[in-house]
């Protein structure tokens, strides 16, 4: 009875940690050490603190507005919890973006500076369109930017250390993660349409369907495929090996999810897998 009641205390905090999107702060870190060891630059330690205070304030500012516009009446559990706990949440998101704020105008380079306010601001215009395409029921396609902010804020600060032009291979990479960061967001809308519709939002799969979605996702899924084998073809040294390969770990294991939704449904399995599949490009950490 001992290891299953520890099982399941482990289980609590994983997903208490997880509600709070701090698996995604993980993640976003992961892809950082990948773009870092991949471009071969090293960032101030102070921009890794930037980065993860600025990609949970992002998520967080998020679901607390999805959970502002249910008043916590809420189908998806996380938007629910964002709205119980909104005071100690929006004081703990004000308290990050100062911070963020103040360490990358004190420490961090002109251009990563520049480019920072950028991704913000177009951060705070994407939650704006997000929230008037709920309110005046437009199409706003939420996952492809999300994808494009994720990618490009991370990569933005070793990009801007890498001092000759990027690689046709770096530029095939940052395309085929954003592809595959797509594709998993895509994924995740046609297991919760169901909620999504309950709930208001407009996300990919309900407002193209099921199954014009899921050939969609047959589509990207060739796509990022035919990306991964031209950058197989490219690869002159071992790390581009290596950093190819965990993209392909990472293709591989979400195709299972498109394949078998139902078994992957339970329990929410399939929103785990999908965030943990972006915690392996950190193991490109370990290879020289």
């Amino acid at each position: 009875m001992k290891p299953i009641a520890k099982n399941n205390y482990l289980k609590i905090i994983f997903r208490s940690l997880q509600l709070l999107s701090f698996d995604v702060v993980v993640g976003a870190l992961a892809m950082g050490v990948f773009a870092t060891k991949l471009l071969q630059v090293s960032p101030s330690n102070w921009w890794w603190l930037v980065l993860a205070l600025s990609v949970w304030a992002i998520y967080t500012s998020d679901h607390l507005l999805d959970g502002f516009s249910r008043k916590g009446m809420a189908v998806i559990r996380r938007h629910r919890i964002h709205y119980l706990f909104r005071v100690p949440l929006l004081i703990a998101l004000a308290l990050s973006v100062a911070a963020a704020v103040a360490l990358t105008f004190l420490f961090l380079n002109k251009t990563i500076l520049i480019g920072g306010l950028l991704i913000g601001l177009f951060a705070l215009l994407y939650l704006t369109l997000i929230r008037l395409g709920q309110q005046y029921r437009y199409y706003f396609h939420k996952e492809f930017f999300i994808s494009l902010f994720y990618v490009t804020g991370i990569w933005l600060g070793p990009v801007s250390l890498h001092l000759p032009p990027l690689s046709p291979f770096h530029w095939l990479m940052l395309i085929s993660m954003t592809l595959l960061v797509w594709y998993e967001g895509i994924l995740v809308s046609t297991f919760e349409v169901e909620k999504d519709i309950k709930d208001g939002h407009n996300s990919f799969a309900v407002r193209f369907g099921r199954n014009k979605s899921n050939l969609f996702l047959n589509l990207l899924f060739i796509v990022i495929s035919i990306l991964l084998l031209i950058l197989f073809i490219m690869v002159n040294r071992s790390i581009n090996y290596f950093a190819v390969f965990i993209e392909v770990v990472m293709v591989s294991s979400l195709y299972p999810l498109f394949r078998f939704p139902d078994f992957f449904k339970k329990h929410e399995y399939y929103k785990t897998i999908g965030e943990l599949i972006f915690w392996l490009p950190g193991l490109l950490y370990f290879v020289n």
